[in-house]
């Protein structure tokens, strides 16, 4: 019977199906779970319904568990700003990406942040859908939302940068080519 004793590498690789299958492998779970978050220095939340979701979400989805024991502050994070638990308005992707890469300087940084970024809003859109707490068409439409930031914030990114090296023509008007 799975204990305190494995390491995390094991959680990581385990099928989700086979997470939820037995009582040893969920105290596995949460003991990987909290000492990833003891280590981060956040408290192992408490309530029954977001233990359940936990438990659900993380069976369901290898990438949303994973990536919360590797980092549970993308999950902690979501929790004490309130993201995980609502929907987003229209322009929030673009508002929170924009924010994001507001103080990059070079290339590596953007790339950087924003694959942290996309980590993040991934695990929140995974969550939300497979915890049950929203409906499809929130989902298709956060998805088309998070796609569309990371290309349009990027290229504005990139273009400024462009223009910053080689200047500008005078027949140049930047646009997204589809």
């Amino acid at each position: 019977m799975p204990n305190a004793e494995y390491d995390r590498a094991r959680i990581l690789a385990a099928p989700g199906d086979e997470v939820i299958a037995k009582a040893g492998r969920r105290r596995f779970i949460k003991s990987a779970f909290a000492a990833a978050t003891a280590e981060s220095g956040h408290a192992l939340p408490r309530h029954p319904d977001f233990t359940a979701s936990l438990l659900r979400v993380w069976a369901c989805s290898d990438f949303v568990r994973q990536t919360c024991i590797r980092d549970p502050s993308v999950l902690y994070d979501q929790l004490a700003d309130g993201s995980l638990l609502g929907d987003y308005a229209a322009d929030e992707y673009r508002n929170r990406l924009g924010h994001a890469i507001a103080s990059v300087r070079d290339e590596a940084g953007l790339h950087y942040v924003l694959r942290r970024f996309r980590e993040r809003e991934m695990v929140r859109i995974a969550w939300r859908d497979l915890a049950g707490w929203a409906p499809l068409d929130e989902v298709l439409h956060d998805l088309s939302g998070l796609a569309e930031a990371c290309v349009s914030i990027t290229l504005e990114w990139l273009g400024a940068r462009l223009v910053q090296e080689y200047g500008i023509r005078k027949s140049f008007s930047p646009s997204l080519v589809v």
